[in-house]
């Protein structure tokens, strides 16, 4: 694969404080961590992963929040008058082709991207995105070829289908094995940034789910999270002893 990849891992809020990142290089198999932190304040998160991103290498921005609505939803709502009933049934207009496929092969599923708070999260991850390409002078567009990168660009993820994919809990070395450090136990959005990191990795290794031939008209519409083959982690990842942390975050 080269030299090593940068990732941003983030896990988006609208408020800043509820804000994770973790700032990493992967060179597989390794996602070495250099930085996990919450934010003070946009400006600062913007700061912090422009520096980082300054040479303008190949990198890989992972955001947990969803980078697109509905189709069914895009459809329906503009044509609609208060008191009519919709065409379409809740199960097709408020969540996604990728949240209902998650929920098909790890049986979880996302918020609703139409019919919950995540909602504003996900406006608030769009206006992060457009500011972190203002910042950095780049287009930085979605990827939908798992594999290598040549230039800076960005994927959805889903933390909790990274966590049920590598089935964290029960088997961590799974993670740690490959990482240069335990996941954080101390903040939960410094832990959902670094799962962020980690899908990313696995987004390189083309180890993740990819749309339906079906669906792939629809998903460039409505977004696509990226997460992990759990029969290719179960393959590449068999049972060994546990990585021995080394901590460095700050």
């Amino acid at each position: 694969m080269g030299g090593p990849t940068r990732i941003v891992g983030i896990d988006c809020a609208t408020q800043p404080n509820n804000i994770g990142v973790c700032l990493a290089a992967y060179a597989s198999p390794i996602l070495s961590v250099e930085q996990v932190f919450t934010c003070t304040s946009r400006k600062v998160m913007l700061e912090r992963i422009a520096a980082f991103l300054s040479d303008g290498g190949p990198a890989v921005i992972a955001l947990d929040a969803p980078l697109g609505w509905p189709v069914a939803l895009s459809r329906e709502l503009p044509q609609h008058q208060a008191g009519e009933s919709v065409g379409s049934p809740a199960g097709i207009m408020f969540s996604r082709a990728t949240d209902r496929y998650v929920k098909c092969v790890l049986d979880k599923t996302p918020l609703e991207v139409g019919a919950n708070l995540i909602a504003r999260t996900a406006l608030a991850a769009l206006a992060d995105l457009n500011a972190i390409r203002e910042a950095l002078g780049l287009p930085v567009p979605l990827a939908w070829q798992p594999g290598p990168v040549t230039a800076v660009v960005a994927i959805e993820v889903y933390p909790g289908a990274t966590e049920r994919a590598y089935q964290v809990a029960e088997r961590s070395w799974a993670v740690t094995g490959r990482v240069n450090q335990e996941l954080p136990t101390d903040n939960l959005h410094r832990r959902d940034a670094v799962l962020c990191a980690i899908a990313a990795s696995d987004f390189l290794e083309a180890r993740v789910c990819r749309p339906p031939a079906e669906d792939r008209d629809v998903v460039r519409q409505e977004g696509w999270i990226w997460f992990p083959d759990i029969q290719r982690v179960r393959a590449e990842f068999p049972a060994t002893m546990p990585f021995s942390a080394r901590t460095s975050s700050q």
